[in-house]
């Protein structure tokens, strides 16, 4: 008898387990909150709606290339990197929102309005993300070696070249490198 029951709570547990993996949002099964990995995506894209960090894919109509490094769009905004870098060389702006909120918690004076915002950002992203999840979006330029960030920079369009230049070194980085002749392509 008492192995029966045993056998019985184990397929409950299975068909529990199989329905929370299968339904993957907020859902009460026996009383009890189901909490799948829908919730955890969930509130991930509110934060990054609330704190404007949106990392979307590459699209056929978007007006610049796909970034180099992954597969989004070359203006991606980063939640927390996998591994964060100094900041921007030439506009100081952080790789990511919470590197960006740890900077502010450095700087800011300890009873700030600063500091509890910046301390709360950081706490929030660290309950569903405890280690970095975007791919880094900063990119170093070619001539002068600095690590910049997407917004700093662009790309040559030839497509044998694909060159990244800074806005300190060319005045417009989207150009054709000077070095090549007209019929490159």
């Amino acid at each position: 008898m008492e192995n029966k029951v045993a056998i019985s709570r184990v397929k409950k547990a299975k068909e529990r387990l199989q329905y929370r993996m299968m339904k993957g949002s907020n859902e009460e099964v026996d009383g009890e909150e189901v909490r799948g990995e829908g919730f955890v995506d969930q509130e991930i894209w509110k934060l990054r709606e609330e704190l404007g960090a949106y990392a979307t894919t590459y699209g056929v109509y978007d007006s610049h290339p796909p970034h180099p490094n992954h597969h989004q769009t070359w203006l991606s905004k980063n939640l927390r990197c996998t591994v964060c870098t100094e900041n921007c060389g030439i506009c100081g702006v952080a790789c990511c929102k919470w590197n960006q909120a740890k900077n502010t918690e450095r700087e800011a004076y300890l009873a700030s309005e600063e500091m509890v915002t910046a301390t709360r950002t950081i706490q929030r992203i660290e309950i569903y993300l405890r280690t970095g999840f975007d791919l880094p979006t900063f990119l170093r330029c070619t001539e002068c070696r600095i690590l910049v960030c997407p917004s700093c920079c662009g790309q040559c369009p030839v497509v044998m070249c694909k060159d990244l230049k800074c806005n300190k070194c060319v005045e417009d980085p989207w150009q054709r490198c000077e070095y090549h002749d007209e019929t490159d392509e």
